[in-house]
């Protein structure tokens, strides 16, 4: 048996959506599959990817497939995935920091992992295109069930999240994010 590669998580930057779940509580939700992440354990990646390795069952992530849980290495990278995917209605979106480690490959932006969690979100009190929500705080109550801080901003708009995340990380003594994949 090999050693491991690295025995603390690699921190890395994500985005969520942000739907209720069965109990009618709000939850992290991935942005591209509807894989909703638990409260208080690790979520287990599996593979729903359309291609690659598809024709059979497989212990995510695997080289030559697109399964994981991702994470990026740079901020700027989350730009891809806010304000994407809202057809008419604006969803919420939720940006933080999440711990990948398990079986962690590089990928061309940050990582694929086999098991995460957030450690620290940021929640907007208005949508991405800047439309107050009269429920935001039952949004942010109910994402206390993932017992990692949680700050709220007050404008949801891509370019505010962002700017706003790259001065607080600028202004960290240590980086939260490793910067190199």
């Amino acid at each position: 048996m090999a050693a491991p590669d690295a025995l603390e998580p690699i921190m890395a930057w994500r985005a969520w959506f942000v739907q209720r779940d069965e109990g009618a509580r709000y939850r992290l939700d991935s942005v591209i599959h509807r894989c909703p992440w638990p409260t208080r354990g690790e979520l287990v990646a599996s593979c729903l990817t359309t291609r690659g390795e598809i024709a059979r069952r497989h212990y995510a992530p695997l080289d030559h497939c697109q399964c994981g849980i991702y994470g990026a290495a740079r901020l700027d990278r989350l730009g891809n995935y806010l304000g994407h995917g809202l057809g008419p209605v604006p969803r919420v979106q939720v940006v933080g920091i999440v711990r990948l480690w398990g079986r962690v490959l590089v990928h061309e932006h940050g990582w694929r992992a086999s098991h995460a969690y957030p450690s620290r979100l940021w929640f907007p009190r208005s949508d991405v295109r800047d439309h107050a929500m009269a429920n935001w705080e039952e949004i942010a109550f109910d994402l206390a069930d993932y017992g990692v801080p949680i700050e709220i901003l007050d404008r949801g708009t891509p370019p505010y999240v962002l700017g706003l995340l790259q001065a607080w990380e600028d202004g960290c003594d240590e980086r939260p994010v490793r910067r190199a994949a």
